[in-house]
């Protein structure tokens, strides 16, 4: 930045420089006005360069001595102590607008606890119904007959006759006096009429074995869901 010294320094230097044109001229005139003016220049001349000399001075002893920055003290902060005597825990706020004509404090809604017990294994149970009758063609069967014997097949839990139609995982023995025209299955472990295995196949009624005393006893298994059984008219 311009300093103020700089500027005294300029004035100085602006002035002699005038001054001096003003003594030059003076100098090259003659006459009485002349030797009056010559002595006053000689005076004026010595105070410019006197006042040059201190300016110049000033200016240097600023260069080179520059004044020494005083420091000043910065003020220390003592710190407060904070009452020991007040409460640690302190509860924590609660702000909320109230509801308009709700005046009861939200439930809060408990969390099940997670227990490490085994999750029970669902248990499908089979679908054993008796479907509507099918329009099919009756044909004419002449069924033999076998004296009973001893033991069964299977013991029958019920009896079946067609339309039935059996869905799902177990192991049953039903017996039938009229299977209907045609049996089918799939997805079994094991399908068998009167001791003949008939497992996942579809099989006309006139090509089943003899009757035990009149009857027909089927066993079904099944370990899986899509299990089916059916014997339709």
């Amino acid at each position: 930045m311009f300093k103020k010294e700089y500027l005294s320094i300029f004035i100085i230097i602006g002035l002699a420089i005038a001054y001096a044109f003003i003594s030059l001229f003076v100098l090259l005139t003659k006459g009485k006005w002349a030797r009056a003016v010559k002595r006053k220049i000689a005076i004026g001349t010595m105070i410019i360069t006197f006042s040059a000399i201190l300016a110049s001075g000033q200016t240097a002893y600023s260069w080179w001595w520059p004044p020494t920055p005083v420091p000043t003290e910065e003020p220390t902060i003592v710190p407060t102590e904070e009452p020991t005597d007040a409460p640690t825990d302190m509860p924590t706020p609660m702000c909320y607008t109230p509801t308009p004509g709700i005046t009861d404090e939200p439930t809060p809604t408990p969390t099940p606890e997670i227990t490490d017990e085994p999750t029970p294994t669902p248990v499908i149970t089979p679908m054993c119904y008796t479907t509507g009758p099918t329009v099919m063609p009756t044909p004419l069967i002449t069924e033999p007959t076998v004296e009973p014997q001893d033991p069964l097949p299977c013991e029958p839990d019920t009896t079946i006759a067609a339309d039935f139609a059996c869905d799902g995982i177990g192991e049953f023995c039903w017996e039938a006096t009229s299977p209907g025209s045609f049996l089918n299955s799939w997805g079994l472990d094991l399908l068998e009429i009167n001791g003949v295995d008939y497992t996942n196949q579809w099989v006309d009624a006139s090509t089943l074995p003899a009757k035990i005393d009149g009857k027909y006893f089927i066993t079904y298994k099944s370990t899986v869901p899509w299990g089916h059984f059916e014997a339709k008219n």
